[in-house]
């Protein structure tokens, strides 16, 4: 009887270790109980449940893109809401924009520290860094793209890697790039 005992007590062990997810029930927090303050005999009210916290967008798709007449991939989207044709370019570490498109999109210029030098295609140019809070292109949408404003007012923009490399799927077959985000 006494073996009994011991095994029901185990196993009662064991189905509260398993319950607490895999940690004994007293190392989790102990659930804090309501401190309840009562002024008046009226019924208190139940306060207003917590706003749901946002969930960060995040828009699966794929996209498939023509190669341009110049044996470039142009690709029409956004940043932010305002609309942009992009250049995709695989080699490129971030999404670049020109002053003119980072004004347009909202950004303060003035808040932009560029004292950053970096090569490009036309040489070594200054830029500053930051981050994008949406990029969209197609159907595929991310949410905080780190990207660098180039400190020249117009250039083309570039959706490079800090987009490219948080797509699943890149590929590009004869004349077309499908991007694919699951």
């Amino acid at each position: 009887m006494r073996g009994f005992a011991i095994g029901a007590l185990v196993a009662a062990a064991l189905i509260g270790w398993a319950a607490g997810g895999g940690r004994w029930p007293a190392l989790r927090p102990a659930p804090s109980a309501p401190h309840v303050l009562i002024a008046h005999a009226r019924p208190a009210a139940t306060p207003p449940a917590p706003a749901p916290a946002p969930v960060p967008f995040l828009t699966p798709g794929t996209l498939t893109i023509a190669r341009g007449a110049e044996g470039h991939f142009f690709v029409d989207g956004d940043i932010a809401g305002t609309t942009l044709r992009f250049v995709v370019d695989t080699g490129a570490s971030a999404v670049a924009i020109g002053r003119d498109d980072a004004q347009s999109a909202g950004i303060n210029l003035a808040a932009l520290d560029f004292n950053h030098e970096g090569q490009t295609a036309g040489g070594t140019t200054r830029y500053a860094p930051v981050t994008l809070p949406r990029v969209r292109v197609g159907s595929i949408e991310l949410p905080d793209v780190q990207a660098v404003v180039l400190d020249v007012p117009s250039t083309p923009p570039l959706l490079g890697q800090s987009f490219l490399g948080r797509i699943d799927k890149v590929s590009i077959e004869g004349d077309r790039m499908t991007l694919s985000k699951l």
